[in-house]
């Protein structure tokens, strides 16, 4: 009788998943180019990668592709039919923006990167096949980009990267075709993307942003700071300077008196953020702590008597400078111009965390005017 019970059973679950099968085919056969099994996306990342053959990169990533078939990243390439199919969203809390200070150039909607990640499936499942999909092609493909910067740029010393001789000697040049390679794959990324994924949605927003932070993160992100470090000393010295004189300046400013009397730790928590801008792992990272830096100070200046004030700039221009001075990140200003540099215009000229990111630049390309932006 058991028996007979189990032989029940096990006709059921076939039954059941011959069911599932043949419903997954049926919507699978109504995704464009799923039964067409397309290279196009790899003819036209070989076009890319052959009008960039003057860098070095581009001759590796070619090996790999001619020894690459489209079938074997099919999960990958069907992500997002598989979105659209299991069309369920996940509630992610929304960041509270309740009793913030208004700015003259309105921030009603800053937000951080990895939030607007979260909360949008087609934006978290292709920075995951980015960024942590192992048995992603496209993954693959940026972790050998990654490693052939590394290998061209730089050496192991004991455990950390140092840039070669002949880079070194030469960094004006050098920097400048870093630079020019990172943004190029970028763009290169962008091309292709779309004709790699089935049924990808036609228009996924801050795609540009999503695959910067996959490709400038980690070893690169490393790579980058180090260049800065030989190629921008004069610079940084005077910032370092500027550090150190306004440490000594005592300030009777009203607003320093505003900061340090918040009974909320958000002055605290806006100098943890201009340090965590510095010990970011990702372009993204970096974008995080901005808008966190710039949310805080915004939490600090609120005045619950008149909640509607607008700060004027000269104020928030003097809140940053605080913060930042009282911070002492040494490396601030490496990080700034790989943000500047690298951020994509969509988020540097449209998002509101762009302004965060201009007054910080302001800030560290004025570092001898200080004394005047402090607000009495």
């Amino acid at each position: 009788m058991g028996n007979g019970d189990s032989k029940h059973k096990s006709l059921n679950e076939a039954q059941y998943f011959q069911r599932t099968r043949k419903k997954h085919l049926e919507f699978f056969s109504k995704v464009n180019g799923f039964l067409e099994n397309t290279s196009e996306w790899i003819y036209v990342l070989k076009q890319e990668l052959i009008q960039n053959s003057k860098y070095k990169w581009s001759k590796e990533l070619l090996k790999m592709l001619r020894e690459r078939e489209n079938y074997q990243d099919l999960s990958s390439k069907s992500a997002f039919a598989w979105n659209k199919y299991n069309s369920e969203k996940n509630k992610v809390p929304k960041v509270d923006s309740n009793n913030v200070c208004k700015w003259r150039e309105s921030i009603a909607n800053l937000q951080t990167f990895s939030y607007e990640i979260e909360i949008d499936p087609n934006k978290k499942s292709l920075h995951r096949y980015l960024t942590s999909q192992s048995d992603c092609t496209l993954h693959t493909i940026i972790k050998m980009f990654r490693s052939s910067l590394m290998k061209i740029y730089t050496r192991k010393d004991g455990r950390k990267f140092v840039l070669k001789e002949n880079i070194s000697v030469n960094l004006q040049k050098y920097s400048k075709e870093l630079d020019e390679s990172i943004l190029g794959f970028c763009n290169i990324m962008q091309k292709i993307i779309p004709k790699f994924f089935l049924d990808i949605p036609e228009k996924i927003q801050d795609l540009e942003s999503i695959i910067r932070d996959s490709i400038i993160s980690g070893d690169i992100l490393e790579l980058l700071i180090l260049v800065r470090q030989e190629l921008e000393r004069e610079k940084h010295n005077e910032y370092l300077q500027g550090l150190q004189n306004i440490g000594f300046f005592r300030s009777k400013s009203p607003i320093l008196g505003q900061l340090e009397r918040d009974s909320n730790s958000n002055y605290t928590n806006a100098i943890k953020s201009v340090l965590e801008i510095t010990q970011s792992n990702s372009i993204g990272q970096m974008h995080d702590a901005v808008a966190m830096l710039m949310n805080h100070i915004s939490l600090s200046l609120y005045n619950p008597e008149n909640p509607d004030a607008i700060v004027e700039d000269d104020t928030i221009i003097s809140a940053f400078l605080f913060v930042l001075a009282r911070s002492s990140a040494p490396n601030l200003p490496h990080y700034l111009s790989i943000l500047t540099t690298f951020m994509d215009q969509t988020t540097l000229t449209v998002k509101d965390v762009g302004k965060g990111v201009v007054k910080l630049s302001f800030l560290l390309n004025n570092v001898t005017d200080w004394s005047t932006f402090i607000t009495y």
